[in-house]
């Protein structure tokens, strides 16, 4: 890891919370009650892990330090099928998401660089906007050429951007799978799926947590999260601000992916049809 030593209080933290998360979360245990001998252990099926739960919480510690770290592809180097999609990253904050590897020449570029489509990234540390150029994204846009992957990864995108207050183009992506982190800790106040097809969604474990300035997502009247097949624990934790288009204000006993349906008479939800 970068920079980590038992003297760094950044990494002691990250260990200590690894270490309390694993510790409550272990093996899906979410809580529970003890009265002598007798007790009760509440357990999550949203197909979770301790590990996960402990490197979620890792991550938060870590944040801008630096020492946060990102795993390796796993590929079969005989039948290597991976796709990759660009960034360019521009002078003015924002980041342009597309399949084409060439930047715009009449724009001042700060970094460009490759991502894996479907790759199961495991931290920060792949984008262009990383490390000391993450603090100056503000936008970002997907491009219309980004409908043409066959399969599509979100994971830790702009995880801990916490600048970012504008992302336009959601619309052009399809066959997305998951969004893990995508969006975690991130200023935006408006994000709009408007023409995004959820149905091959999979995982939104924590995708928007940490965006307190959240306000409003809006989404097609026939948006519909697939009936199995998905999880996505904490994904709206702490988004205080978030309110549904029926009225549901942010509650921080529903935070879960199920709640990322619209809003109307008979379902809650945080979504706003549109």
């Amino acid at each position: 890891m970068k920079g980590a030593t038992t003297t760094c209080n950044v990494f002691k933290r990250a260990v200590c919370a690894a270490v309390d998360a694993f510790a409550e979360y272990g093996a899906g245990e979410v809580g529970g009650f003890q009265i002598g001998e007798f007790s009760v252990k509440n357990y999550a099926s949203q197909q979770t892990t301790g590990e996960e739960l402990a490197t979620a919480a890792a991550l938060r510690e870590l944040g801008l330090s630096g020492m946060a770290f990102t795993g390796g592809v796993l590929t079969n180097p005989n039948a290597d099928s991976r796709t990759w999609f660009y960034g360019h990253f521009y002078a003015d904050g924002q980041a342009v998401l597309t399949a084409t590897a060439t930047p715009d020449a009449t724009r001042e570029l700060l970094a460009t660089g490759r991502i894996c489509a479907i790759g199961k990234y495991t931290g920060m540390g792949f984008t262009p906007w990383d490390s000391t150029n993450r603090p100056q994204l503000t936008s970002v846009h997907f491009a219309s050429d980004m409908g043409s992957f066959a399969a599509l990864n979100l994971i830790y995108l702009f995880y801990s951007c916490t600048n970012l207050a504008t992302v336009t183009g959601l619309g052009n992506l399809a066959n997305v799978s998951s969004m893990r982190y995508t969006f975690s800790s991130c200023a935006v106040t408006v994000l709009d799926f408007r023409g995004f097809d959820p149905s091959t969604l999979t995982d939104l474990f924590y995708c928007f947590s940490g965006c307190s300035s959240l306000t409003t997502i809006y989404a097609d009247s026939t948006w519909a999260l697939p009936s199995s097949g998905i999880s996505g624990m904490q994904c709206f934790y702490n988004c205080r601000s978030l309110v549904g288009g029926n009225g549901t204000a942010w509650s921080s006993s529903n935070t879960g992916y199920t709640y990322m349906r619209t809003d109307r008479a008979g379902q809650a939800g945080y979504l706003i049809a549109a």
